[in-house]
């Protein structure tokens, strides 16, 4: 009951983010997160190899789902996303072996809706040669972030993704200094 009230909790904060947040563009540094993926996510077969990943399901600071995508090929990986914290960090990499830590870097930080499954690469590229022109964005890296709402609605999946995209130093110094002025 407590794990449920403290998702409960999660998931009302997250729709108050959304709220706030959509349309908004942020540039700041991203949190530490640990990726751990899925294997065959988004198939009947999907697994995750080690079972100890299953406890960050639980966790408030976690979220089931997130992904790294590569826009100029096609490749989504998702997995599990979590929040890295000193607290966990004994037993995040005592159990498990093959995870992944992202740390903190400098981003582009927005939310948007990602419609139904199978959109998020057209509607992030989307979002991104906007920004890229707007903000002349030199991206370094792949894309990353996590849902954290998702909800159907006439029979359709609809989601909320948060994301990051990793930029130079010159182009974030540049943003930064323009949103102080």
């Amino acid at each position: 009951m407590q794990n449920s009230l403290k998702k409960m909790t999660q998931l009302r904060n997250d729709v108050k983010r959304i709220n706030i947040n959509s349309n908004a563009i942020n540039f700041t540094y991203s949190p530490a997160f640990i990726f751990y993926e899925f294997k065959g996510y988004g198939g009947n077969n999907a697994v995750l190899d080690n079972k100890d990943v299953l406890q960050f399901l639980y966790s408030p600071s976690a979220t089931p789902v997130g992904f790294i995508c590569d826009l100029n090929a096609s490749s989504e990986v998702w997995g599990v996303l979590s929040y890295y914290n000193e607290a966990r960090k004994q037993m995040m990499f005592a159990n498990i072996k093959d995870n992944t830590f992202m740390a903190p870097r400098q981003t582009v930080h927005f939310i948007f809706q990602a419609g139904k499954e199978g959109d998020l690469r057209d509607n992030l590229n989307f979002i991104i040669e906007d920004l890229k022109v707007k903000y002349n964005l030199e991206i370094v890296d792949k894309p990353f972030g996590r849902i954290i709402l998702r909800y159907h609605k006439d029979g359709v999946r609809q989601r909320y993704l948060e994301a990051y995209i990793p930029i130079s130093d010159a182009c974030y110094n540049a943003n930064t200094a323009e949103n102080i002025k």
